[in-house]
């Protein structure tokens, strides 16, 4: 059975380090669907730097309402500027 860990650091409750070294060749690419239907489809570095950051999130211990903008186009550079879609994670409230 194939098996993957992480380990990371929380320095700070308020800011999360991504595993930005996946995406040097990751990429991953969600899509939405007229009906609402989600696609997300991507390499192995791009599925698994979404894969960590949701596990960060899950079990970092961030602050409440602590959360992250992501692209949906792990190609899309820079800062969401122009009120492009994208995916919004947000840390465990703790219950």
């Amino acid at each position: 059975m194939p098996s993957y860990s992480i380990t990371f650091d929380v320095r700070r409750p308020d800011t999360i380090e991504f595993p930005a070294h996946l995406l040097q060749s990751g990429r991953y690419e969600l899509r939405v669907g007229e009906g609402g239907g989600v696609e997300l489809t991507g390499n192995r570095d791009g599925l698994l730097y979404l894969a960590e950051v949701l596990v960060r999130f899950a079990i970092g211990g961030y602050v409440s309402d602590f959360h992250a903008h992501l692209p949906l186009n792990s190609d899309e550079g820079g800062p969401n500027v122009d009120s492009r879609p994208e995916l919004t994670i947000y840390a465990p409230d703790g219950s």
